[in-house]
């Protein structure tokens, strides 16, 4: 009888093995639009070193805002230009018309014009008519408009790096967005390779399921970037994504009953156990 559980047990943990790996392949797709490329390992390079371009990758799956996120991904902001700037800077986007959805060029970093969004743009180039600073900037802007003089920033600019006020500087900087729909709270945290230290750049707090999405829980997500006359090499890589459910319930079985578990929500790391610690 024990071997038989054993059995019963080893079957479950592969059937549930396999079904978690095949779900994540599936959520780990993106749709590649405008000048954006696949460079392979969860890569993507939104721009090169060209004028007037514009790029952008999405996420084929929606997000649920009514549960909790983690994203965590490195972008590469391209190298220092001696006397000029680089330019212009890429963004983080939520929004909900699509994952077709192509990306605007110049100072617009993509996600210009784009209704029912909000980015989190990672500028690079300092343009005064729309109250850029002089340094790299953070800023939360919603509805595609890139102004920071507008009503529809959100959180105003903050420098990327606080010891580092051009963060083109040839190397990928760590990053991680979180979004907590308890307290309606969106953060921007930055892994400084220079100091070892984790922290905070922003958190935002405003309900953007009802403000920007109409009520709509289930938005796209994914980059996009830009150049103008300025431009530089931009990338991206997603290192690991989580939306998850925490309202899962006990699953009560017999000995050769079996119970189907879904990966629904894109989470890398999941484990089970018998309560019974069979």
């Amino acid at each position: 009888f024990k071997k038989l559980n054993l059995i019963i047990l080893f079957v479950m943990r592969l059937c549930f093995l396999l079904l978690i790996v095949f779900s994540n392949y599936c959520y780990s797709q993106f749709q590649v639009a405008g000048d954006a490329t696949d460079i392979g390992n969860d890569c993507y390079r939104i721009t090169t070193n060209s004028q007037n371009q514009a790029g952008s990758f999405w996420n084929n799956n929606t997000v649920d805002l009514n549960y909790p996120f983690v994203l965590n991904f490195d972008a590469y902001f391209g190298c220092p230009f001696i006397f000029v700037d680089g330019g212009d800077g890429i963004a983080f986007v939520m929004q909900d018309t699509g994952p077709n959805l192509a990306p605007l060029g110049g100072g617009s970093l993509g996600y210009g014009g784009i209704a029912n969004s909000i980015a989190i743009e990672f500028d690079t180039y300092s343009n005064n008519t729309i109250g850029d600073p002089s340094f790299d900037h953070v800023s939360v802007q919603q509805n595609g408009d890139i102004s920071h003089n507008s009503m529809n920033c959100l959180v105003s600019p903050v420098p990327i790096d606080n010891n580092n006020p051009n963060i083109e500087d040839c190397n990928y900087h760590s990053f991680t967005v979180t979004w907590d729909p308890v307290s309606n709270k969106l953060e921007l945290f930055y892994n400084d390779a220079v100091s070892g230290s984790c922290y905070s750049v922003f958190s935002y707090l405003g309900d953007i399921i009802n403000n920007i999405f109409n009520g709509n829980s289930f938005v796209y997500w994914g980059f996009t970037g830009s150049t103008g006359s300025a431009t530089n090499n931009q990338e991206v890589c997603v290192n690991s994504y989580e939306n998850w459910n925490l309202g899962i319930e006990n699953q009560y079985l017999c000995v050769y009953d079996s119970v189907l578990v879904s990966n629904n929500y894109n989470l890398n790391n999941v484990s089970w156990f018998n309560s019974n610690n069979v």
